[in-house]
């Protein structure tokens, strides 16, 4: 089989990838990879994941970001306004919430839509469809259906989002579940994102906002939220396994008795993960089943869980545990 020449630094990344592809499938280097073109867009997006998976993360980790048709692709992959935002991080971090807002299709981002070129209008149609776009909003539909489905069942909700964003999840759901919301405690160390939760639901049911970062939350918050749903969507994305274990541990302690506690993570073969890290230097900590598996493990050994569970929807997985109702602690 032949190997990449990680040893010849004039030879892009793309170049030496697309060598092997082509003596292994007898292809020939894409011609697109030499000038960006809107027609070829979805063509690169693909070619980014397979060379990703082509070669080592040391490798890829190393070249990206000097690799002349990745530099060429991006200048002109920026001109729409998602794909900039998340290269640029206006906000000084990766994968805040304007930024989802723009994976959601979110009316607050409609100025930087209008405000971009047609080539700019014309990629945002083709990355808002991306899979993991599509992904993102159909997570914050899962907890928007869950919270309608709990409230079906239940007389009160206590809710609490650990790291929020904007809470997209409200946008949706349904009157008859507002008026069963008690209390939504809106956890976020971005005075900004809470502020914008302030003003977009804060009328529709009482929210206690939370400036604060999730591993400094006070015991006495944690313990006196007794939640009937806690949950995290993207948050683990950003989390080593000592870090995620610490956070699931307060938020199993958040958890009341008969409470459900759930927390998402993009997946390790999820879709566009090549295009975040190349292309707009968006860099996250994807998990597989068995890393899920050992994190649904620890919320057992942390005691009094009726269920813990894994499955997977698209790009992510998820852990939806139940807390026993015998739990009195």
């Amino acid at each position: 089989m032949s190997q990449i020449d990680h040893s010849t630094p004039h030879h892009s990344l793309a170049q030496q990838s697309s060598k092997k592809l082509a003596s292994e499938h007898n292809t020939l280097l894409p011609a697109f990879l030499h000038q960006p073109d809107i027609k070829h867009v979805v063509d690169f997006m693909a070619y980014v994941e397979n060379i990703r998976r082509d070669v080592s993360e040391e490798v890829w980790r190393r070249s990206i970001k000097n690799d002349p048709y990745f530099a060429s692709w991006r200048f002109f992959l920026t001109s729409d306004p998602y794909t900039r935002w998340g290269l640029i991080k206006p906000k000084g971090y990766a994968g805040d919430a304007s930024l989802m807002d723009f994976a959601y299709g979110h009316k607050s981002i409609t100025y930087h839509i209008e405000n971009s070129s047609a080539l700019g209008r014309k990629i945002y149609e083709i990355t808002f469809q991306a899979k993991q776009s599509n992904s993102a909003r159909e997570r914050v539909r899962l907890i928007t259906n869950l919270i309608d489905e709990m409230a079906a069942e239940r007389q009160k909700l206590r809710i609490g989002a650990f790291a929020c964003g904007h809470a997209r999840e409200f946008d949706q759901i349904k009157s008859s579940s507002i008026d069963k919301i008690n209390c939504f405690y809106a956890i976020n160390a971005d005075e900004k994102s809470l502020l914008e939760i302030s003003n977009d639901i804060n009328q529709k049911f009482k929210v206690e906002l939370v400036c604060k970062n999730v591993f400094r939350l006070p015991k006495v918050l944690i313990e006196g939220m007794n939640l009937d749903l806690s949950y995290s969507l993207g948050l683990f994305d950003y989390l080593d396994t000592r870090h995620a274990k610490k956070v699931l541990k307060s938020m199993w302690d958040a958890t009341a008795p008969g409470g459900i506690l759930v927390v998402g993570n993009l997946a390790v073969d999820a879709a566009n993960i090549g295009y975040c890290e190349a292309i707009m230097d968006w860099w996250m900590i994807l998990r597989s089943k068995e890393d899920m598996n050992e994190l649904a493990q620890h919320i057992m050994e942390l005691g009094s869980a009726f269920s813990c569970e894994v499955h997977k929807l698209d790009c992510f997985y998820y852990i939806k545990a139940i807390k026993n109702t015998n739990d009195a602690s």
